[in-house]
């Protein structure tokens, strides 16, 4: 990552220089959450289909929430 892509965090004032950071600090800033993995589905316009989810070995309720997704994305 360059530098010129590098920003300073709104939630703890460092610098995000790798993606990995980037992406933990958005999903701390936009979701209040930290945890690894976190599923969120999200329209073109960054707008959330359906309500998050951390992980769970449900295969079935995984299945749900991505339909539910898909569902969700074709009505916008």
């Amino acid at each position: 990552m360059t530098e010129n892509e590098w920003y300073t965090s709104s939630y703890d004032g460092k610098i995000k220089k790798s993606l990995g950071k980037q992406n933990a600090d958005m999903q701390i800033v936009n979701f209040g959450v930290n945890s690894q993995p976190y599923y969120v589905l999200l329209n073109n316009e960054n707008k959330v289909l359906v309500e998050p989810r951390a992980y769970d070995k449900n295969v079935e309720e995984f299945i749900t929430f991505l339909q539910q997704g898909i569902v969700a994305f074709k009505k916008n």
